[in-house]
């Protein structure tokens, strides 16, 4: 990078300095989704014989996650958990309460356990998985969007289940990716030099850029 383009990374630094989550608490949120996703593939598979999968979306996947301004808020984590179906072989209704079951059974699973047991809200398109005042997941039920020329399209319930709505969101990410140009790159590579990791195992979304950061100044000042 330029030194013009260092002094406005350290500028964004230090102005977005407290935004960021505790380190523990994204570890956590990470742990959480991905023992979710684990459970829910696993579950679909047995129960319904066909693929799904779960992914973040948002500001978790793009690094653009803000710390609430009080203690007593909660941070977000946005996630899809696409199955693979076709459009014809569902309706909105089916998909968003066999999510529901799912959910509910999870959390039957976790019974017994020594970690405290999330609650669980109905929300009007997703359902919310809530963590005892750290964090929440909303967790969004979709299916491929087979008519879309985009491959990553997906179709997602209407809030008042409808017609199906359209959404893309890692042709999302990718493009908020490529406008960050060398500059992730070379922050990823400097990430994983500190930690002495392979750049592979770096969080790409806790890599720090103009871009992410001006967005997080931006929803902050909001």
């Amino acid at each position: 990078m330029t030194t013009k383009d260092d002094e406005l990374s350290e500028l964004m630094d230090l102005l977005s300095d407290g935004l960021d989550i505790p380190d523990e608490a994204y570890r956590q949120a990470r742990s959480k989704y991905k023992e979710l996703g684990e459970w829910l593939s696993n579950d679909h598979v047995g129960r319904f014989q066909t693929d799904a999968s779960i992914y973040p979306q948002g500001s978790m996947r793009l690094g653009t996650v803000v710390m609430p301004v009080d203690d007593t808020s909660e941070f977000d984590v946005d996630l899809v958990y696409q199955r693979e179906l076709k459009k014809t072989s569902t309706t909105q209704e089916t998909l968003y309460a066999q999510l529901g079951e799912q959910l509910r059974a999870y959390l039957k699973s976790l019974e017994g356990g020594e970690e405290p047991i999330p609650s669980l809200e109905k929300g009007r398109r997703c359902w919310t998985l809530r963590y005892a005042d750290a964090f929440h997941m909303d967790v969004l039920p979709a299916i491929p969007d087979k008519a879309a020329a985009a491959s990553d399209a997906i179709l997602i319930p209407d809030r008042d289940l409808r017609d199906w709505q359209h959404s893309n969101p890692k042709g999302y990410a990718a493009w908020f990716e490529e406008r960050e140009g060398e500059v992730l790159a070379s922050r990823l590579q400097e990430m994983a030099k500190a930690a002495q990791v392979d750049v592979e195992e770096v969080p790409r979304e806790r890599a720090k850029t103009p871009l992410r950061q001006t967005v997080r100044l931006l929803k902050r000042h909001r």
